[in-house]
């Protein structure tokens, strides 16, 4: 390149002085003896100042970036490690809070619910009116509400206190980055406010926990108490038989009026009214005249081809379901003083171990041992709408609860499914799937939250609740029972009494 001033000569030279050079330190060799500065000193030839800068560079290690990249990375683990480790504490304690909010809601509603759902006394059991007197003579509800308006107020104490202190640490943290922004150094800038960012967040959430934590150890006594008013619930709603104050009553078999048959009888059932008995008869179903405790037959039924496991009489209309061992199942009807075969169904491709059927009876529900649950409706007759394959084995059991959308299930697979009813398009789709110990033998619904269990062995009887945060139901009480360890496959389901909360 030439001299600005000398155009004639290459520039050779780069002034090193302190001063305002007015050769823009570009020098030639002319420009050296007009420049006014010590030529040895001051300046530098022009090869050579490029090379020293270099060395200079090396000298300082600018260019070694692992030390920063270490330091840089290590802050970003940090952060990672704590985001993760607040995040967890954070969705813990705000589950706690969200829990003591919901039993404070939950057990307000239970006292509403026992005062609405009583409201014809005559009809109420024993332990609901034991319950409803205690309310009326005593401070029940009183008590509650001021335990209740304690809490809230504590709650409500410690959001404040919360929120001052996530203000003031926030101001805190503030003034203390700040200090890291220097002037002169702009290229800090963004790094420093990527701390300050990230500081800022986990701190406030450092804060939150701190205080939820003070908060679960002044709820404590609140948890306890309704975890113990909840047992007292299930108590009162499922009791064991010693609990009850029966009195002591006989049956005796009437053998002149019993019926003696050599052939496999593997289902009863009643009529609505209990004047007509259906009874299996290996392949047959015998229909008796039920009266005074007298049996008289009036009819024999023989569409099945192999032996009837199942009957159901329906309470709304004269009509009967039956299935059999080889999956058939069949719709009878009552017409002109005889039973008459509607429709025969291939239910299923094994045998039949459950039908169950809801109440406005346009559905009933059977299981098998060809290890699925059908749904079937009536619409000009009888027609599979959906099946459930999620049992890996027999399928024994069935129940509906009070809503009639909810199913529980279980069977030899050692398992209990929860099956739900699609408030958009009525499908059927398994909500929960809950394993157990052993074979499933018999289940009942309670109520909409409530379910009992009994295992194919043993002499427990287990107890499901449903929670209501997560709506997902767990056991919560085991009851002792009298069972033989004799397999019958079913036979005999529970049945739940609503009327005298009676299992």
């Amino acid at each position: 390149m030439n001299c600005t001033y000398h155009i004639q000569n290459q520039v050779s030279f780069i002034c090193i002085a302190s001063h305002k050079c007015q050769y823009q330190r570009k020098l030639c060799a002319e420009c050296l003896y007009d420049h006014g500065v010590d030529v040895i000193k001051q300046t530098v030839p022009i090869d050579r100042f490029g090379a020293m800068v270099i060395k200079k560079l090396k000298e300082s290690k600018l260019e070694e970036t692992s030390e920063l990249i270490q330091q840089r990375m290590n802050f970003k683990s940090i952060f990672s490690k704590i985001e993760i480790m607040m995040k967890k504490i954070w969705e813990e304690s705000a589950q706690s809070i969200k829990k003591i909010y919901d039993m404070i809601e939950h057990e307000n509603k239970q006292y509403i619910n026992l005062i609405y759902d009583n409201r014809n006394l005559a009809e109420s059991s024993y332990n609901n009116l034991e319950i409803l007197v205690s309310i009326l003579e005593g401070n029940t509800l009183d008590s509650w509400n001021v335990q209740k308006n304690l809490q809230l107020k504590k709650l409500e104490k410690a959001k404040n206190w919360l929120s001052q202190e996530v203000n003031a640490f926030n101001e805190k943290i503030k003034n203390e980055l700040d200090q890291l922004n220097i002037i002169g150094q702009p290229q800090l800038s963004n790094f420093v406010q990527e701390v300050k960012s990230q500081i800022k967040t986990k701190m406030r959430d450092k804060i939150q926990i701190e205080s939820q934590e003070e908060e679960q150890h002044q709820q404590q006594s609140l948890i306890n108490q309704q975890q113990q008013f909840q047992q007292l619930q299930q108590q009162n709603q499922i009791k064991s038989p010693s609990q009850f104050n029966l009195k002591p009553f006989n049956y005796q078999i009437i053998q002149k009026n019993s019926i003696k048959q050599d052939e496999w009888c593997l289902a009863v059932d009643l009529n609505k009214d209990g004047s007509i008995l259906a009874a299996g008869c290996n392949t047959e179903i015998k229909i008796y005249e039920f009266k005074q405790g007298m049996l008289k037959l009036n009819q024999i039924l023989n569409k099945h081809k192999t032996n009837v496991y199942i009957l159901n009489f329906m309470k709304q209309s004269n009509q009967l379901i039956s299935g059999d061992q080889g999956g058939s199942i069949l719709i009878w009807s009552y017409n002109n003083n005889s039973w008459i075969c509607l429709q025969t169904i291939k239910g299923h491709s094994d045998f039949v171990r459950c039908l169950i059927m809801n109440n406005k009876e346009d559905l009933f529900i059977s299981s098998s041992d060809d290890n699925s649950i059908k749904f079937w409706l009536e619409e000009n007759g009888w027609s599979c709408q959906q099946k459930i394959l999620d049992h890996s084995n027999s399928v024994y059991q069935l129940s509906l609860n009070e809503q009639q959308n909810q199913v529980i299930s279980c069977g030899e697979d050692s398992q209990i499914l929860v099956i739900e009813q699609s408030e958009l398009n009525k499908n059927w789709i398994v909500k929960q799937k809950i394993k157990v110990d052993c074979e499933g033998y018999r289940l009942c619904f309670i109520n909409d939250n409530l379910f009992t269990f009994q295992p194919c062995k043993g002499n427990l009887m287990y107890v499901y609740e449903k929670n209501s945060i997560s709506k997902q139901f767990t056991k919560s009480k085991n009851i002792t029972i009298n069972q033989s360890n004799q397999f019958l496959g079913g036979l005999f389901p529970q049945q739940f009494i609503k009327q005298n909360n009676y299992l």
